[in-house]
């Protein structure tokens, strides 16, 4: 069988897709999550720092989860990786904890804005 150019674009497509979601399009759509989906906090119409913030996390909080996972893989292959499991998660649990504050902040900030004391 004679490997054309076309052939070789189209297996290394179908790789990449398999093994990271699809690597093509904008960030938030390549692992997965479709970016119609994302929380919209309702003091993004008014920020849109705020909302691209946002994005950054949940973006942090995809890329911790599936480092997570694929350590899981690698670490069944590689008792030198073992460990890693035990940092990767406290990543994923630091990030959770930061969408979790940053939700609060989102929260406080709305009534605030709601009170009048943001234009």
């Amino acid at each position: 069988m004679k490997l054309t150019k076309q052939k070789l674009k189209q297996i290394i497509k179908e790789e990449l897709e398999e093994a990271y979601g699809g690597a093509l399009g904008p960030f938030p759509g390549r692992y997965g999550q479709d970016p119609k989906k994302r929380k919209e906090h309702d003091v993004y119409r008014t920020d849109d720092e705020l909302k691209d913030i946002g994005a950054d996390i949940t973006d942090l909080l995809e890329l911790t989860e599936r480092v997570v996972n694929h350590l899981g893989e690698i670490q069944a292959r590689y008792g030198e990786m073992a460990h890693m499991g035990s940092y990767a998660t406290m990543a994923q649990k630091a990030v959770q904890a930061l969408s979790d504050k940053y939700e609060l902040a989102l929260d406080e900030l709305g009534r605030s804005t709601g009170k009048g004391w943001y234009k």
